[in-house]
């Protein structure tokens, strides 16, 4: 058996080292990027986020949806434009759920 004999350096690199015939250089593949989401998706994971919230009954999670409601609630009880959505919401869901 007779060795091949050259020299190693910049763009001659050891044989043991090269990519075999036949076989990929990148075997698994390029990786799956992420889903890009929807911004539907997007608002409901914001709203279901819980947080932490001093209430008169001590300390609770709430997810933000749920102090939207209560934000909103309490603001249509005082009058002004909270009352006005929320009574629009209102209507729009006795529509939709067939009130």
């Amino acid at each position: 058996m007779s060795k091949k004999t050259y020299s190693v350096g910049y763009q001659k690199t050891p044989e043991h080292t090269r990519f075999k015939k036949g076989k990929s250089g990148n075997p698994k593949g390029r990786p799956k990027g992420k889903k890009t989401k929807s911004m539907y998706e997007m608002l409901v994971e914001e709203l279901d986020r819980r947080y932490l919230v001093n209430t008169p009954d001590g300390e609770r999670y709430l997810t933000a949806k749920r102090m939207i409601i209560k934000k909103a609630v309490n603001g249509g009880i005082k009058g002004g434009k909270d009352a006005d959505m929320l009574i629009k919401l209102l209507r729009y869901l006795e529509k939709l759920l067939n009130f």
